[in-house]
């Protein structure tokens, strides 16, 4: 799913992350004792992708003594900081990435406008020119102006059409897929011929396009991970911090649509504790 791919690979989770732990060095730390939950950073980040603006809510924390165990209390009140085996604490940060309709459909033309797709066995080609996506009647709406190319046997025909399609985006966290389901479309043009193979093919170009807007992101994810993780390692090293950190998981959680525009729930997770020296 390339705008996943492209948000996992920005600057993004490496400044959310450095912002926590500078946060929690500064204060934070000693909220440790008072045995309150602890809010480490909530706030907004706007960030630049691919030339489209998008929005980042951020609430981040850190577990208390309360989440620990008995010795691992005592441990800190009588200040014997080598006696405990692991003085590190669980940093949970939840972001939600927002993008408005507007940048949806500028990202989308950059990233598929204007290239031609190959479906039913390379029958009809799809050259979309726009993606004008859009809440409307409470679900996801967007008209594609597009040529249509299709195929049988010797004869070729060649034209424009305009699409309004319909569907619904799901994720499935199990699998970790993105799949556009219950696509509906209505098709248009001028061209008899092409009129004639939407009414033939309707039922087959449906569910091939349901087949082809299938994403997996299990990749996706692990890489982002990856580039996460040495990001703070590096980070640690150079940063003149009480604290060091370490990301252990990063997940999509949700996908949704609203009047607003796009948005994706992800969770990092990670740890945060006092340096050794």
């Amino acid at each position: 799913m390339p705008v996943l791919d492209k948000i996992l690979d920005s600057a993004l989770f490496s400044n959310i992350w450095k912002e926590v732990i500078a946060r929690a060095g500064k204060g934070k730390l000693v909220q440790l004792i008072t045995l309150k939950p602890i809010s480490v950073y909530k706030g907004q980040m706007n960030f630049e992708l691919d030339e489209t603006q998008l929005t980042a809510d951020i609430d981040a924390s850190i577990e208390n003594l309360l989440q620990k165990p008995i010795q691992r209390a005592f441990d800190l009140f009588s200040l014997d900081f080598k006696s405990a085996t692991d003085f590190s604490y669980h940093i949970k940060v939840d972001v939600l990435v927002k993008m408005n309709y507007a940048n949806i459909r500028k990202y989308l033309n950059q990233q598929f406008a204007n290239e031609q797709y190959w479906i039913l066995d390379d029958r009809v080609g799809l050259t979309f020119y726009d993606f004008n996506i859009q809440w409307k009647d409470n679900h996801l709406s967007i008209d594609i102006p597009m040529k249509i190319d299709a195929k049988y046997k010797r004869l070729k025909y060649s034209g424009n059409a305009e699409v309004t399609a319909t569907g619904r985006i799901n994720y499935y966290p199990n699998t970790k897929q993105v799949k556009i389901e219950r696509i509906s479309y209505v098709a248009t043009s001028d061209k008899w011929i092409l009129r004639l193979v939407n009414l033939v093919y309707y039922f087959d170009i449906k569910e091939a396009l349901e087949d082809f807007l299938q994403f997996d992101i299990s990749n996706e994810l692990v890489e982002g991970l990856k580039k996460l993780q040495k990001e703070v390692e590096n980070f640690n090293k150079e940063e003149l911090s009480i604290l060091e950190g370490e990301v252990s998981s990063i997940n999509l959680k949700k996908i949704n649509f609203d009047p607003n525009g796009g948005s994706a729930y992800i969770l990092v997770e990670g740890r945060a504790g006092l340096l050794d020296n």
